[in-house]
């Protein structure tokens, strides 16, 4: 198969034939892409990139800084002043997409699971150790052995 049409439309095809079982009933999805489907995570960067690109060029300001990893976002704004209305303005993009803003505290924020410092102008990072100790498992190591 080497005929780049074809790829896509099969593309189309695992993208808009998603069903799923909840309990004994059997749903179609009809927005997004399916989870655990090798093609979501592809899809879903190609969508928040371009997302975010919109966003960013169809704004009076820009960013200093912004870095991604999947649906987290760390942005580094030139001012405070107009920062609620860029939440605004990339809430109103999409009718089924809700950026949340977290601000620095004491100079400081955590991204992923790294805390981010800033002291006269330089950032320095650790790893960001949750405060209520709570650890978090992954769903394969919740299912015992066969």
């Amino acid at each position: 198969m080497n005929d780049p049409l074809q790829i896509c439309h099969l593309v189309e095809l695992c993208l808009r034939s998603t069903f799923f079982r909840f309990g004994d009933k059997l749903y179609e999805q009809t927005d997004g892409t399916a989870m655990g489907s090798p093609l979501s995570p592809t899809v879903a960067n190609i969508f928040m990139e371009d997302f975010e690109m919109t966003a960013i060029s169809t704004f009076h300001l820009q960013p200093k800084t912004v870095e991604r990893y999947v649906d987290d976002t760390f942005v580094i704004w030139p001012t405070q002043l107009s920062l609620q209305d860029f939440l605004s303005h990339i809430n109103s993009l999409h009718d089924r997409i809700e950026f949340t803003m977290e601000m620095e505290v004491n100079n400081s924020i955590t991204f992923l699971d790294v805390l981010i410092s800033k002291n006269n102008k330089q950032a320095t990072t650790t790893v960001y150790e949750n405060p209520q100790g709570e650890s978090y498992q992954t769903y394969a190591q919740r299912i015992p052995p066969p």
